[in-house]
């Protein structure tokens, strides 16, 4: 221990200052008798006497205080040595005594900071039995999977949704990752494994069973051993799912006050062979099998949420379920519109459609949301199979490997059944193909059409409905009428590059990426009915910049990094103007 450290005489001082712990406390020369890592870490400790009675918890006498070498840049630890997570009925007891406590203030005093944690440690060594239940239940996941030392677990993924009742649901398992995941419907399981790279055979899904609890358990109510789990399930449902040799996964699920939680148990059971004694292999009696499982201890382990309304938002999305139902067609798949994609699937989106014609090439992968295992590959392609393997519980996305001027009449048709285009940063013949093609059809979709500014110092996102016409806001030569930067014939914006006729900018990724957000944000309003007129946004990024680089800002262009927005009627009495 060391207690020449600076804040040792502030901390001691501030004991001495409470008349209840005056005389009671005394320095530790080691914390190592404590099997605690963090014990074991101390700098310095102290240890507390308690007065008879003074806590509700059962043999608890002492607290020790524990500072690590990062304090007062660290929170510090209390123990109640006696205590240990996996045979105390109290809550917030983590590894050899320690207690879970909140933390305090960095630039707090280190006295106070101490005087807190102990106050914060009586306060929940004198839980009433009520707020024990209460504190155990909403934690209920966290308590369960405690205490199992044995070799490493296999992994729990769930795709079920966290409801009553109990039910029949279906089970992947995965040998090589040693992976469980459940789903409600075989289907569902299904199109999550193909969407992620996976091809299960017929075999591979097992209908299994969840068990749905009115409450959440307690730790002294969890099950012990298989025969409290196997009361739980049908009979019916256990001759179905017992079978001589291998263990039994059951998903089992409770509500709490954070949200509805699933759990999984491991009913263990004797190999086959020592089942067999006397009987034929397959002619196992299932009374003797089911007795096994009974009578052995249940292994219980935390179960990851993989549906979609835990993955955005952990249930607290109140867009996710309009969102997951809409499909948006990205036209063109380069640098903006993967970006845009992506920001839409993380939001929730539940289906695209990619319209690209072009190869994923080494110099975009610097600012494209795809990485260099997609040089050579379609953008459509590898922007779709991207969002699915990333997502696999969304839908599965249409891809058109062509350019928008060279769309079929059925391919138009099958864009006209989505929610939302996008038009991210194609060349201007194929925004007013798409503009033509909104002015013949009855009811087209809504229309945001993105592009970026010489060196992506300003980027546009234009929503237009109904009859309005993109076409107006571009002169006959496709330059945008609304620029918001101008550039001198000497100051070059377009680059060559070596050894062919391509051009280019040359903006990064960071760059592009606020025109994206700005685009993404309109279009997430337009699909959850938030936007419901035409209208344009700007991204205007850094004025110093723009001059550096030679440009000049429009009168509208006065502020940096801001984001503008203009209602239609406004663009398009400037336009006609």
């Amino acid at each position: 221990m060391d207690f020449e450290r600076s804040y040792v005489p502030t901390i001691e001082q501030a004991f001495e200052t409470q008349a209840s712990l005056r005389g009671r406390w005394h320095r530790l020369a080691s914390a190592d008798s404590n099997p605690s890592a963090k014990a074991r870490k101390a700098v310095v400790a102290w240890k507390f006497e308690l007065p008879p009675n003074a806590v509700k918890c059962p043999n608890v006498d002492e607290l020790w205080v524990l500072l690590d070498d990062h304090f007062p840049y660290s929170q510090p630890r209390v123990l109640a040595p006696s205590l240990r997570e996996d045979s105390c009925d109290w809550p917030h007891i983590e590894d050899a005594g320690l207690l879970c406590l909140p933390s305090t203030g960095l630039r707090d005093c280190p006295g106070l900071r101490v005087l807190r944690h102990l106050e914060d440690a009586l306060q929940l060594l004198n839980l009433e039995e009520a707020d024990r239940k209460r504190d155990f239940q909403s934690e209920f996941a966290t308590y369960w999977a405690r205490g199992d030392a044995g070799k490493p677990l296999p992994s729990h993924w769930s795709l079920a949704t966290p409801v009553g009742p109990s039910r029949e649901v279906f089970r992947y398992h995965s040998v090589e990752a040693n992976r469980h995941i459940w789903a409600d419907t075989k289907p569902e399981l299904e199109h999550w494994l193909r969407n992620a790279g996976r091809n299960p055979s017929k075999k591979s899904i097992e209908g299994a069973w969840a068990v749905w609890l009115p409450e959440a358990p307690t730790p002294a109510q969890f099950p012990k051993l298989g025969s409290h789990v196997l009361a739980l399930i049908p009979s019916e449902a256990q001759a179905r799912l017992i079978h001589p040799g291998e263990k039994l996964p059951i998903l089992m699920g409770a509500p709490t006050a954070n949200g509805p939680v699933w759990v999984a148990a491991i009913l263990d059971i004797a190999s086959e062979r020592d089942l067999q004694n006397g009987f034929r292999s397959g002619r196992i009696p299932f009374d003797r099998a089911k007795a096994s499982m009974a009578a052995r201890p249940v292994r219980r382990l935390k179960v990851e949420r993989i549906d979609g309304p835990y993955v955005h938002g952990r249930d607290r999305n109140e867009q996710y379920q309009a969102l997951s139902r809409k499909r948006v067609a990205i036209l063109g798949c380069g640098s903006l519109g993967s970006s845009i994609a992506r920001i839409l699937a993380q939001g929730g989106v539940g289906s695209f459609m990619m319209v690209d014609d072009d190869i994923m090439a080494a110099h975009n992968t610097s600012r494209h949301s795809l990485g260099s295992k997609t040089i050579g590959l379609l953008k459509a392609d590898a922007l779709a199979d991207s969002i699915e393997a990333d997502f696999p519980h969304q839908g599965k996305h249409i891809r058109l490997k062509r350019r928008v001027e060279n769309l079929t009449r059925k391919e138009w048709e099958e864009v006209a059944e989505c929610d939302l285009i996008v038009s991210a940063g194609i060349d201007f013949p194929g925004d007013m193909r798409i503009a033509a093609w909104r002015m013949s059809v009855e009811n087209p979709p809504p229309h945001v059409c993105t592009w970026v500014e010489a060196f992506a110092v300003v980027g546009h996102a234009v929503a237009l409905f109904g009859r309005d016409d993109l076409g107006i806001l571009f002169d006959a030569d496709g330059k945008p009428q609304i620029a918001m930067t101008h550039w001198p014939d000497t100051t070059p914006v377009l680059f060559r590059e070596a050894g062919c006729g391509n051009s280019f900018q040359p903006h990064g990724a960071v760059d592009l990426q606020r025109t994206a957000t700005t685009a993404a944000t309109l279009c997430l309003d337009i699909l959850v009915g938030t936007v419901a007129d035409s209208c344009r946004r700007t991204w205007q990024g850094d004025l110093t910049k723009l001059t550096t680089l030679g440009g000049v800002p429009s009168p509208d262009f006065q502020v940096s990094n801001t984001e503008s927005c203009w209602p239609w009627d406004a663009l398009a009495s400037a336009s006609s103007g």
